[in-house]
């Protein structure tokens, strides 16, 4: 069972962060938690109250590593589109603590076959021609939600990761 930590609102705000190279793969992750830590993220702010938004939670292994398959063939995309940019050429490359980045995002694109669990954050339509408006209640309203299921994570001692590459 997964034990709640200690932490301030202070502290649970200053130390979460998205996790790659830490995620424990062997750690099992019951259902009933994440869907406390969903019910968390229900409470979430959005906009017009709509919840415009829905969640899969892949915990079958078999579909984890479908799911991961997806991630690589992004970050395969991803790397074909930057074409020279890569390495100091990205335009990045000069932030402090770019090499860490790269490093984390690579440990995550091989331990992502072997999640526990992975939850993903859905929304209705898409934002190809939706006004600023529309896709401002749309963007605006997942990303806070997405926020508190990292902080109810987190205060149960869980990690979690922003990932964007499945996308491409």
């Amino acid at each position: 069972m997964n034990a709640q930590l200690d932490l301030t609102a202070d502290q649970l705000l200053s130390t979460t962060r998205s996790v790659r190279k830490r995620l424990d793969t062997g750690r099992a992750v019951p259902r009933g938690v994440i869907e406390e830590c969903l019910e968390m993220a229900f409470q979430a702010p959005n906009g017009s109250n709509r919840n415009a938004w829905r969640w899969i939670v892949v915990d079958d292994p078999a579909l984890v590593r479908k799911v991961a398959a997806v991630y690589q063939k992004g970050y395969e995309k991803m790397i074909a589109r930057l074409g020279d940019a890569v390495g100091g050429n990205y335009v990045g490359a000069q932030v402090p603590g770019a090499e860490d980045i790269h490093e984390s995002v690579d440990v995550l694109l091989h331990k992502m076959t072997d999640m526990p669990a992975l939850v993903i954050p859905l929304m209705q339509g898409r934002p190809e021609g939706k006004d600023a408006f529309e896709q401002a209640c749309m963007w605006g309203s997942i990303i806070q939600a997405v926020w508190s299921l990292f902080l109810a994570l987190r205060v149960r001692g869980l990690g979690s990761a922003w990932t964007t590459m499945h996308i491409l």
